[in-house]
């Protein structure tokens, strides 16, 4: 069936990654406190709570720096699986690797630094805490050294075959399924994730090209020339590292349509530099980027389930796409992009060349033609059918 197809395929072209984060305790609840203020405004003690802070934030701040950088680097590279775990493809596990141990010897020189400058930070707890300071909820410097630490932990995608726990065959059978449609149902959103973060990478180039002429003045403030507006190389180096990220799932986890239209967009995009240097070429990136949104904006709508309320009208296939499409009108959230007044010719993104580009008009409703989508609602027939 599809979907275990699919279960496999994952298991085989990702990792799970999570960041592991343990740091000792910043804030402590100050009973003492509590009690006097209690008394002090006649309210019971129960009604109040006073933390204090052990350490000044101050200090502890590049610590907390690079704990956030580890989080949203992890974020950043990968798409979510389940809270606080990413799947990340293993083509690029060498390459996250790398970045996640700069992070985690980053993490370490900030430990050391604060453990190093362990005597200011007693003397600035103290003075900050002023009557609140207690010694005594200090750990000795070694015991306050174990308690930091950031790892990035990897680990393989689960299915229902993982198990090895001895239960009986009817409770083996039940934990099997639950873990099944867990990773099943992970996999449906996952499909999106891609789309949706590349789509992102083409808006922004879109943005950037689009923005109006930079004015450079003299020094008393004459206009002397207009030149293009500047975008760094990472806007088009996102776009092909997403498209890259796609590919290494394989069709069978994200979709033929998704990898054709990923591999359509390496081959016609342009790089940064050659779309600095034309105008005409900058020009047509700009209408590429565009074009290729909204085909992934189709790819998504095909891909969603259950479909809108059925409007009958003529639909265009963009993506060249085996289906048959029920389309409801809806407004894009992208702004028109008028053809270029040069003859430059820019084909509209299509997935598989052999296949036709218009399909006639149709009332059906959409027939998702991914694996996984498909699988799924056999699935849930089998189940309640």
């Amino acid at each position: 069936m599809g979907l275990r197809r699919a279960t496999m395929s994952i298991k085989e072209n990702a990792l799970i990654v999570s960041v592991n984060v343990e740091l000792p305790t910043k804030a402590r609840t100050d009973k003492n406190a509590i009690d006097e203020v209690a008394k002090k405004f006649g309210v019971s003690p129960r009604s109040l709570d006073i933390r204090k802070s052990l350490y000044p934030k101050h200090l502890m701040e590049p610590i907390d720096s690079v704990v956030y950088k580890a989080r949203q680097y992890a974020q950043r590279d990968t798409y979510m699986w389940a809270r606080g775990e990413f799947l990340l493809p293993v083509d690029f596990y060498m390459e996250f690797a790398e970045g996640g141990g700069k992070i985690e010897l980053e993490f370490q020189q900030a430990v050391t630094a604060f453990l190093n400058n362990w005597s200011n930070v007693l003397l600035g707890a103290e003075k900050e805490l002023a009557g609140l300071y207690e010694a005594g909820l200090y750990p000795s410097l070694e015991e306050l050294r174990k308690q930091f630490s950031l790892k990035f932990k990897y680990r393989q995608v689960t299915d229902e075959n993982d198990f090895r726990v001895s239960l009986q065959a009817e409770e083996l059978e039940d934990l099997r399924s639950r873990t099944e449609v867990d990773t099943l149902d992970r996999m449906a959103g996952l499909q999106r994730a891609p789309l949706q973060h590349l789509k992102k990478t083409l808006d922004t180039l879109a943005t950037k090209l689009a923005a109006p002429m930079r004015e450079i003045k003299d020094d008393n403030g004459t206009v002397i020339e207009l030149r293009p507006a500047i975008f760094r190389n990472s806007t088009v180096d996102n776009i092909t590292d997403e498209c890259r990220k796609i590919i290494s799932f394989g069709a069978t986890v994200i979709g033929q349509a998704a990898i054709g239209l990923a591999n359509k967009i390496l081959d016609e995009l342009p790089d940064a530099d050659t779309i600095r240097g034309r105008e005409e070429v900058r020009n047509v990136a700009k209408q590429q980027a565009v074009d290729f949104s909204n085909s992934i904006d189709q790819l998504l709508q095909v891909m969603g389930a259950p479909a809108p309320a059925a409007v009958e009208t003529e639909a265009v296939n963009p993506m060249g796409l085996n289906l048959e499409v029920t389309a409801e009108p809806t407004l894009s959230s992208e702004p028109e992009v008028e053809p270029e007044a040069e003859p430059v010719s820019v084909p509209a993104p299509v997935v598989d060349t052999t296949a036709s580009i218009e399909l006639p008009p149709v009332t059906a409703t959409v027939v998702p033609a991914n694996p996984i989508i498909a699988a799924l609602e056999d699935e849930i027939n089998d189940m309640f059918g």
